[in-house]
């Protein structure tokens, strides 16, 4: 009996070692599928518990492994060209270094490099110059004194992902504006609604021009809908009027299941959350409660600069759809000045294989915007 004891307690012991290994590493490696294969491995313990009844423990156990082999199946199938060994070897991608800040993240101070691969090809391979103040520096393009401020905001088509110091937005709209400082205060992955933090708490950020790029995409951002609004700070609209400050995006939901983020960064690489999302999830993302707080955002945006004096722009990036109409007449109801920088979807104006502007589309842009703003100074 003692025997049979002593072996039982060490095979759970075992189980016990090796769910804790398996679920540090999930957690380690962000793999969801290594995390559900723990919880399988985790639910043989059930098989020893005699007051449990051994019907359910089956279910139980049959459901997380089939998971795991659903999950390790589609994985294999997605990502089969990139788990050749010599992709392992060569094909590393390097993200962008973040801190956290009120803001949610910034990136680190320093010179960041940037390679993103996408199936097995090459997609970029830059160098991000970010200053001590945790944004990207802009380099000037001449020596003249600077005595006003164009000051850009917004998300990764602004800050230039997938492009080098000399070819984003704000750099490119020097040539319009000599005698300007032109400074770049966008951050890949940022929304309305940072945007509006940054010029509520930050007043040195506040420039004689300032000028948000946006899209309808950011709508997500604004209502803590995307992966990357966790941490970030978080508005609610009262009576369709009202910004109210609701602390920080703390949960991230999957449909109507709220995930906290100790969990959500394994669970975001769920192969089924993915599939998911492409065909249901994804639906949800653009609904009228959502659209009007983003919109609410950016006509509070306006007003606290107007009230300093000094100018707002949008730049909004046109994709011509219904929503698209919608946000652009409200702009016009709210006298809220903007300017149309949608471009024609051109190969020359979106980096392969990405999607983010090119420095020819950026280019094309700084025209546009250096236009709109010489005919409000004028």
């Amino acid at each position: 009996m003692f025997n049979f004891l002593s072996k039982r307690k060490i095979t759970i012991l075992t189980i016990i070692i090796i769910f804790i290994l398996l679920l540090f590493n999930s957690y380690q490696l962000k793999n969801f599928q290594i995390f559900i294969f723990s919880l399988s491995i985790f639910s043989i313990i059930l098989f020893f518990i005699k007051k449990i009844n051994k019907n359910l423990t089956l279910i139980i156990f049959s459901l997380f492994f089939s998971l795991s082999l659903i999950e390790a199946s589609l994985y294999l199938i997605n990502n089969k060209q990139s788990l050749k060994k010599s992709d392992i070897i060569s094909n590393q991608n390097i993200n962008i270094k973040n801190k956290s800040t009120i803001l949610g993240f910034q990136p680190l101070e320093g010179i960041q490099n940037h390679r993103v691969f996408k199936n097995n090809q090459l997609v970029f391979d830059k160098f991000y110059t970010i200053q001590s103040n945790n944004y990207r520096f802009t380099p000037k393009i001449n020596d003249k004194k600077k005595i006003r401020k164009i000051n850009f905001f917004g998300g990764s088509n602004t800050f230039g992902l997938g492009l080098g110091d000399y070819e984003t937005l704000p750099y490119l709209s020097q040539k319009y504006f000599l005698d300007w400082e032109i400074n770049n205060y966008a951050v890949s992955g940022y929304g309305a609604h940072q945007a509006y933090t940054q010029i509520k708490e930050f007043e040195n950020l506040i420039g004689d021009i300032n000028i948000f790029v946006t899209f309808k995409n950011h709508i997500p951002r604004s209502s803590c809908k995307r992966d990357f609004s966790l941490g970030t700070p978080k508005y609610i609209l009262i009576n369709d009027k009202e910004i109210i400050r609701d602390g920080y995006c703390g949960l991230i939901s999957i449909g109507k299941l709220k995930i906290p983020e100790i969990f959500y960064k394994i669970i975001k690489k769920s192969q089924i959350k993915i599939y998911l999302d492409k065909i249901y999830f994804r639906k949800n993302l653009f609904n009228e409660k959502d659209r009007d707080l983003y919109l609410a955002l950016i006509n509070q945006m306006n007003l606290n600069i107007k009230n300093k004096g000094n100018i707002f722009i949008v730049g909004y990036i046109n994709e011509y759809e219904s929503l698209d109409e919608k946000i652009i007449n409200y702009f016009i109801e709210q006298n809220i000045e903007y300017v149309d920088i949608g471009l024609d979807n051109n190969e020359e104006n979106k980096i392969q294989n990405d999607g983010h502007p090119t420095k020819i589309a950026n280019i094309k842009r700084s025209l546009i915007i250096s236009k709109k703003i010489k005919n409000l100074l004028n």
